[in-house]
């Protein structure tokens, strides 16, 4: 039985409901997609998946064992690209809110954007709300357009017609490219999740 695309965020989805089988004589291979770059949830070490998620996904490999998990790492745009095109059948990822994207998934409760913080520079430009990011007009951080933290931006300026955040897309970027460019003053202002941003907060001269 094929297994049907799921997003696993912080918590255990129960696979058995999504009707896989309880027992079988052949462990059944399920391919699981992890993003490049996502430190404190999932990492690529030589051990196989690592952080948050990477214990997650071995504990439920040891629980299922008429399954085999077998990971790949691969960019984030890459991640949901396949698993619509069928080569994945999981994401492994930390994937936001995004009304098109969970219409189309099976996925566990969204609760990543709970600690979404804005990140400056020590001695830099800073502010304590979007609607300070765009009064004072900072530059902020470009961001992947099918990362939720981009629709979080984007509904802002659609409420703030008159006040609103220069906002722009990039591809894939790893959270210690995107806050070395705040250290390093090529923009004023990064929008973060705050484990992501406690990860690498000793490497680069960031202020939450």
């Amino acid at each position: 039985m094929k297994l049907k695309n799921i997003i696993l965020t912080f918590a255990v989805t129960g696979l058995a409901s999504l009707g896989l089988a309880t027992t079988s004589h052949a462990a059944t291979t399920v391919t699981v997609a992890a993003p490049n770059g996502n430190s404190a949830y999932v990492t690529n070490t030589d051990k196989g998946p690592g952080g948050y998620l990477g214990a997650l996904i071995k504990k439920i490999d040891q629980d299922l064992p008429q399954y085999k998990f077998k990971t790949t790492f691969t960019s984030q745009n890459a991640v949901f690209a396949g698993l619509q095109s069928g080569k994945y059948d999981v994401a492994l990822n930390n994937s936001w809110y995004n009304k098109e994207r969970f219409a189309n998934y099976y996925h566990t409760r969204a609760i990543g954007l709970d600690d979404l913080r804005l990140v400056y520079r020590k001695g830099g430009k800073s502010a304590n709300s979007l609607a300070e990011v765009a009064k004072k007009n900072l530059k902020l951080v470009p961001v992947s357009t099918d990362d939720a933290r981009y629709s979080v931006i984007e509904n802002y300026n659609k409420s703030h017609p008159k006040n609103k955040i220069n906002l722009k897309a990039i591809g894939d970027q790893s959270s210690a490219d995107a806050l070395k460019e705040v250290a390093d003053g090529q923009y004023d202002v990064a929008i973060y999740p705050y484990p992501s941003y406690k990860q690498i907060a000793n490497t680069v001269e960031e202020k939450n």
